[in-house]
Formats: structure tokens, sequence, C-alpha cells
């Protein structure tokens, strides 16, 4: 699922460094079957569809994204 960050509201551009923007999204899980799931995070330009790196030590990266969270799922 994408989704522009705040809605387009406050734009990445606008940010300042270190600042830390905080975004609410909501996921369905009506159609999900019981199993293992994971979450990930990618950011990227809507003008070049590249995605931006991810450099980080506290979390999973992987092909530019960060997994936020993993959970079980079962109905």
């Amino acid at each position: 699922m994408d989704q522009a960050i705040t809605a387009h509201a406050y734009p990445p551009p606008v940010w300042s460094p270190g600042e830390v923007v905080v975004d609410h999204v909501q996921i369905s899980a009506a159609n999900l079957a019981a199993g293992s799931y994971a979450v990930w995070m990618g950011m990227y330009s809507p003008l070049t569809q590249v995605r931006a790196t991810i450099a980080a030590e506290t979390v999973v990266v992987s092909e530019d994204r960060a997994r936020l969270l993993e959970f079980q799922f079962a109905p």
C-alpha cells in the first residue's frame, strides 16, 4: 500500500534535520489469512519513483525499506 506521508500536508522537503514526523496509517486485517506478517516502510520520490537509501543500525533494512514490526495473525 502506498500512501503519501501526512497526505501531502507536511512533505519531507520542509522537514528540519533530525525532526520526527508522526503519521498514522490504518491497515485492515479483514482479508488476512492466519500467519506471520511484517510491516515495512520505505520512502521514494514521486517524481523519479526511486526509493531513498536507508542507513540504520537499529532496524532490519532490505531493498531500502525498514521493517517496522512483525506480528502473528490468527482470525
